[in-house]
């Protein structure tokens, strides 16, 4: 329920209807009208205020007294949509950065469904029994309704089965065994094969893992459950409570201390987690040891509100909902940030994440949670972040989806972005970790995959760019090569890579050739021997020196800001200076050349900057650069770029 203040405000805010701004053409904040002392009130009901409560009694800390404190608020109603939007600023003299609240209202548009939601209960455990209904609802519903959520489960010409599954017998049984299809028990085997994958953050914590000292005494053998670390535990509670007998686990199911197992079995990931009933995503655990289950404090009641008494508007019901639903409930989680976890996800065919306080449901279709059983309302999903991000990712590559609009190359690119951003326990798993997603895309593109990297994309997939203006490390470990995103520890903003269906005119055209992309056979493009890969170009190349850093963040060529150009690079048989950012530290600043690669037909200027090796016309990137058509004197037309007369073209070698 909400307070006499806060549907006074909504109401007024829905009769308008409108977003009122400043002079500035900002948000116009307005006192809000409850004092602060009230919102302290231990004994405050309203949904609202019980969320502001939370936060001003932290800022209050931060303050010393309630009395500094400034609660603002400015209010929009969606003139086209079931949708509002209330946002809270808190202020203090202390503290010259507000503190920013959000919540989101969706109209429930019909009388039933808001019935529906009041009927919900309060859970009290994320293992709790009604939990667990919830849960094998969904997975019922997905696999009797959702012709969509089989697509990856059914392109193999038999049924695929795990080199190695964990047996949980029955429901009753504190036992499990390490088994292979040889020893599965043969009159419990389902064609398909029903077995449950497990997502979890390894975390540095130390627990028993198969390897070659254990591996005898797992699989030949029954093992205690309750020995197991909590996170496992927990995961074998809720695959029994699904009716599921067999679970996958990578620490109990890959030989850890093996080099040939862990090379076959990372090349089978992909498949493991596709072809898998449901996969059970740990969020809330920070390792193995510490158990993904957790109390729960929601309630639905409160968040159902009647809004519109005035004469102006009409009544309707609405779900008020914080803003960063998602993100506190397992967006936000350790486990989203680890690499492995993305492919993980994006290839089940279906996902429960045991969140912070709840779980949700994620397949092809469907998305859901405890408080949203019927579906988690497009006002929340428009506001996160992460799952605009990643949904849908698998579905298009695989061709399920009727929106065409999006290229192979720009589906690959989010990916690249998404996971680039992540974390890894082991340097060394950066391409690994992406290699099921690659075998699946590699399927659809009939395309050489190398290094991360697509050979129908080059040679404009070179154009990526580090995301932060500090350096990231380039590992010498890792041996990548360096025009490879993967060499680069941190964030990467993809390159875009242009079509024959882009609409724009002014679109980049390739300014060099790429002659030959080197790499072993062997290594079908994947992991293992991309140190190897090379890549030969024929192109413009003109001396370059580092001349520090640009002052200002004017916009520049690709709507990128200077600040994501913060390097001044001097083109010195131009005599000028152009917009650039460096990958990582040169060994000489004064000996880099620029490799021209893309224009514009008006003269928008892409290319890479290099820095020659030891080996003659063999070079490695260490940045990127760009430049409009007339840049501190510089004047290049595509002829121009065009013409071996004016612009002679050498032929290199990228490592």
């Amino acid at each position: 329920m909400l307070c006499d203040t806060c549907l006074e405000l909504l109401d007024t805010g829905r009769a308008y209807k409108v977003e009122d701004e400043d002079e500035d053409g900002d948000d116009e904040w307005t006192t809000f009208s409850k004092p602060v002392a009230e919102i302290l009130s231990k004994k405050q009901t309203c949904h609202i205020c019980s969320r502001l409560r939370t936060e001003v009694l932290e800022w209050t800390e931060i303050a010393g007294s309630e009395e500094s404190v400034s609660v603002l608020f400015c209010c929009e109603f969606s003139a086209s949509g079931p949708l509002f939007v209330v946002e809270f600023k808190l202020s203090t003299e202390v503290e010259p950065r507000p503190r920013m609240i959000g919540f989101v209202g969706q109209s429930l548009q019909a009388k039933h469904l808001s019935q529906s939601y009041d009927a919900l209960e309060p859970r009290h455990s994320t293992s709790s029994e009604a939990t667990f209904d919830f849960a094998r609802k969904l997975l019922y519903d997905c696999t009797q309704s959702h012709s969509g959520c089989e697509a990856l489960e059914h392109t193999q010409t038999k049924p695929f089965c795990p080199t190695r599954l964990i047996d949980l017998f029955d429901t009753a049984s504190d036992e499990f065994k390490v088994v292979t299809l040889a020893t599965l028990d043969a009159s419990r085997i389902e064609d398909p094969l029903r077995y449950a994958t497990l997502s979890h953050p390894w975390g540095g914590a130390t627990f028993e893992t198969l390897n070659t000292a254990s591996i005898h005494a797992l699989m030949d053998r029954p093992s205690r459950i309750s020995a197991l670390p909590a996170t496992f535990r927990n995961a074998v509670t809720v695959t029994k409570a699904l009716n599921i007998r067999y679970l996958w686990i990578d620490a109990l199911c890959i030989v850890q201390d093996s080099p040939n197992d862990f090379e076959k079995e990372v090349a089978l990931m992909g498949l493991v987690y596709a072809n898998s009933l449901v996969n059970i995503a740990a969020c809330a655990a920070r390792n193995p040891s510490e158990g993904f289950f957790r109390t729960c404090k929601w309630e639905v009641k409160s968040c159902i509100q009647a809004v519109g008494q005035s004469v102006e508007s009409k009544e309707d019901l609405y779900l008020i909902m914080d803003d960063h639903f998602l993100e506190k409930g397992f967006e936000g989680t350790p486990l989203l940030g680890r690499g492995w976890v993305l492919q993980e996800i994006l290839l089940s065919p279906r996902t429960l994440y045991f969140g912070n306080e709840q779980v949700f449901w994620g397949c092809r279709e469907h998305l859901a949670c405890e408080t949203h059983p019927y579906g988690i309302p497009a006002g929340l999903l428009e506001l996160s972040r992460d799952y605009k991000n990643i949904d849908g990712i698998v579905p298009n590559f695989l061709g399920d989806s009727a929106d065409r609009r999006t290229t192979p190359d720009d589906f690959w690119g989010r990916i690249v972005s998404n996971y680039s951003t992540c974390t890894l326990t082991k340097e060394s798993d950066k391409l690994f970790a992406i290699e099921g997603i690659a075998s699946y895309v590699q399927k659809t593109r009939s395309d050489q995959y190398i290094a991360g990297m697509w050979r129908s994309s080059l040679p404009f997939s070179l154009l990526w760019l580090v995301h932060s203006t500090r350096r990231p490390a380039r590992s010498p470990t890792l041996g990548l090569p360096t025009w490879s995103w993967a060499s680069i520890g941190g964030g990467i903003i993809p390159a875009v890579i242009p079509t024959t269906a882009d609409p724009l005119n002014d679109r980049y055209t390739s300014l060099c050739d790429v002659l030959e992309v080197s790499a072993a056979p062997e290594q079908s493009g994947h992991s293992k021997l991309a140190s190897l890969a090379q890549i030969q170009l024929r192109c413009h190349m003109i001396s370059v020196g580092y001349a520090g850093t640009f002052d200002g963040c004017e916009e520049v060529d690709d709507g990128l800001s200077g600040a994501m150009l913060p390097d001044a690079i001097r083109l010195y048989e131009m005599d000028a200076l152009v917009r650039a950012t460096l990958d990582t530290e040169p060994r000489d600043e004064e000996s880099l050349f620029c490799a021209f690669i893309a224009a514009t037909p008006g003269g928008h200027v892409k290319g890479l900057i290099l820095e020659s090796t030891d080996l003659p016309f063999v070079f490695t990137r260490v940045g990127y650069f760009g430049f409009a058509p007339v840049s501190n004197g510089i004047l290049l037309g595509l002829e121009a770029l065009s013409d071996e007369t004016i612009m002679p073209r050498e032929t290199i070698t990228l490592v």
